[in-house]
């Protein structure tokens, strides 16, 4: 069938082409579905945005919990080292003292028939030790010199010495006996 057209131009009828129409049902589809992909888009990180500031603030109040009991902790770490530097001196100390007592003993132990004991001194770091020694056979020195070597080989005795000597000595007469007083000294660690 013709079709006539007597219409001037510009009142006619075009025919649009092919690829406007397309171009026109693309964007009449394609912008909302763009706009529904971007309000979607929108959402989902609105909605991960209000999750992670919930995680956030949960975490955070953990810490602050955390951290409370981290300073309590911290606290008895301070004291306890404090204590155990104090515990520390302290077995120092105990292990730098000298026991008399047990001095006294190792004494009575080397101690051979015929000496004994007048008078202990100790101060500060200083021993001194005075006696007598007496000896039906006039051999006082020689009694003295074994009471010194057994002293002086018992280790634990003369470990918390630097020195131990003989002092002075003297003669003298008692009951018809003669008795040699003498003086030990020596310097404690």
């Amino acid at each position: 069938m013709i079709e006539i057209n007597l219409l001037p131009d510009e009142f006619k009828v075009k025919e649009e082409k092919l690829v406007v129409l397309q171009l026109r049902q693309v964007f009449l589809f394609a912008v909302p579905a763009l706009f529904g992909l971007l309000i979607v888009l929108h959402l989902y990180l609105g909605g991960l945005l209000l999750f992670r500031s919930l995680q956030y603030k949960l975490l955070y109040k953990k810490w602050t919990q955390v951290s409370l009991e981290r300073k309590r902790v911290n606290e008895w770490k301070r004291q306890y080292n404090i204590s155990s530097k104090q515990t520390e001196q302290m077995d120092r100390l105990l292990a730098q003292r000298i026991t008399v007592s047990d001095k006294m003993q190792i004494l009575s132990q080397a101690l051979p028939y015929g000496i004994w004991f007048n008078h202990l001194n100790l101060k500060h770091n200083e021993f001194r030790l005075r006696g007598s020694v007496v000896s039906k056979r006039k051999d006082q020195l020689h009694l003295l010199n074994v009471f010194l070597k057994r002293l002086k080989e018992d280790k634990t005795f003369f470990k918390d010495f630097t020195r131990l000597e003989l002092g002075h000595m003297s003669m003298r007469m008692l009951g018809g006996f003669s008795v040699m007083d003498f003086v030990l000294e020596g310097s404690l660690k």
